[in-house]
């Protein structure tokens, strides 16, 4: 059973999301629907049958890969429109001490440079700084703005959050994505994602 230690944080933020829109988590379409994803979006359910916003999200891998050059363009979809403020996504690049900190007290600080903030990672990995999210059964969304990358897969690691998902993820997949990326030398932003029927990595440009 996955549980978390931020559940209060997590029932406090479906509280919000309610407050604001009047609709509950799942009832929320516009966010899906102005990124531009083309594929229903599942959440996990507690209990009693309520969306959860500890964790959970299920998209398709390729929706995935659209959030994360959403991210990574500032925060603004294919047609330029504003989904997330920028300040935000900069807030969560900069970071700040108290998030240093603490991730300098958590078991991740040995394998990675980094902090967790906001419910996303920055980490620091051979001189690239990555935004990500990342799942406890090896899900990834991870983006590079110098290179402007995009890696997005899904999982099912057996185990969650193991040490060997952890070392496989930070210092093989996402450094020899960006690495076969730079290769590339692409002008435009691109993204990576594992094709779900052939398992082969599929990276698209811009224009895709």
């Amino acid at each position: 059973m996955y549980r978390t230690v931020r559940l209060d944080f997590a029932i406090s933020l479906l509280l919000l999301i309610f407050i604001i829109t009047a609709h509950s988590l799942a009832a929320i379409k516009k966010p899906i629907a102005v990124v531009g994803m083309s594929n229903h979006v599942y959440l996990m359910a507690d209990h009693a049958g309520g969306a959860m916003a500890s964790g959970g999200l299920n998209a398709t891998t390729k929706d995935l890969a659209r959030i994360g050059r959403m991210l990574l363009n500032d925060g603004k979809n294919y047609l330029e429109q504003q989904v997330v403020p920028t300040a935000f996504i900069d807030n969560l690049l900069q970071g700040n001490d108290t998030v240093r900190q603490a991730w300098s007290k958590g078991k991740e600080a040995r394998l990675v440079n980094g902090w967790y903030k906001d419910q996303f990672r920055v980490l620091n990995i051979n001189q690239h700084k990555i935004l990500a999210m990342i799942g406890i059964h090896g899900q990834v969304l991870a983006m590079d703005k110098s290179t402007g990358v995009v890696i997005a897969m899904n999982g099912g690691y057996p185990m969650s959050e193991t040490p060997r998902m952890a070392i496989s993820l930070f210092y093989k997949v996402i450094p020899a994505i960006i690495e076969a990326a730079e290769r590339k030398k692409q002008t435009q932003p691109i993204g990576a994602y594992i094709d779900q029927d052939t398992g082969d990595l599929i990276i698209v440009g811009e224009s895709e």
